[in-house]
């Protein structure tokens, strides 16, 4: 088992296995154009405050099995994305696996402070809330007087997004 940070060479084969994990288990892409050109605008621009050295594969006998993008920001790293192999192996949590590896290196150095999960929820458990050991509440609402818009909504909550 073997973990590779990113630099500057290896970041384009990060991003395509990030997309080719993510679209096997959530039928899509993660990163398209715009968002691989804000990550590139935005370590560039601000290198010495942001960077994504946080970001590696995960990787078995050299076969990546595991992905993780993550920016460090002034003493905090914030967790963008995880993809790994879905079904690997049902003894083993290949993503949990992959932040243990990657929480350990964090924390050995002095200036990283804060892991932040941000929000979400992994797709079969809410891993997050199991490893974390604080967060805050977030709730979103909405308000409608719309009768039409009121029934749509319903309707693509109750049906199509999951």
């Amino acid at each position: 088992m073997e973990i590779e940070y990113i630099n500057s060479g290896n970041k384009e084969a990060l991003f395509a296995l990030m997309n080719d994990l993510h679209a096997q288990r959530w039928g899509g892409v993660f990163l398209n154009k715009l968002n691989k050109h804000f990550f590139n605008l935005a370590t560039g621009f601000c290198s010495e405050k942001l960077s994504l050295k946080y970001s590696c594969v995960l990787k078995l006998d050299g076969k990546p099995i595991s992905v993780m993008i993550n920016i460090d920001c002034n003493d905090r790293i914030y967790n963008i994305q995880t993809g790994y192999i879905e079904g690997f192996d049902k003894r083993i949590a290949l993503g949990t696996l992959h932040i243990g590896y990657v929480l350990e290196k964090a924390f050995n150095e002095p200036s990283i402070k804060i892991f932040d999960f941000l929000e979400g929820k992994g797709k079969n458990s809410d891993y997050k809330s199991r490893i974390a050991v604080e967060g805050d509440f977030l709730e979103s609402s909405r308000w409608l007087r719309s009768t039409l818009l009121k029934f749509i909504f319903r309707f693509y909550d109750k049906y199509i997004r999951r």
